[in-house]
């Protein structure tokens, strides 16, 4: 359980857009793993890709109707970049 004074990246669901929020804000949190192709490897980190997937579309349906407002989506809310990847 991560710290609740801790500030993490969630998916807003209402506004749509990843926003940091502490840890203690009610939220749900779903495990994605995309295809071999990744849906958002060329965007910042933190950015949303438009369209979403349906499961993601889903799970802020889902979120919204438990009276949440923040998801947490690992493929979206933990940066995908390395500093590895920014070697030459």
């Amino acid at each position: 359980m991560p710290d609740p004074g801790l500030p993490l990246s969630f998916i807003d669901c209402e506004s749509r857009s990843v926003v940091h929020a502490n840890a203690s804000a009610p939220y749900t949190t779903l495990s994605y793993v995309s295809g071999a192709s990744s849906t958002n490897a060329e965007l910042p980190d933190y950015t949303l890709p438009d369209p979403l997937p349906w499961v993601i579309e889903d799970a802020i349906e889902v979120t919204k109707s438990l009276g949440c407002t923040y998801l947490w989506v690992d493929r979206y809310c933990i940066p995908q970049k390395t500093q590895s990847s920014n070697r030459s």
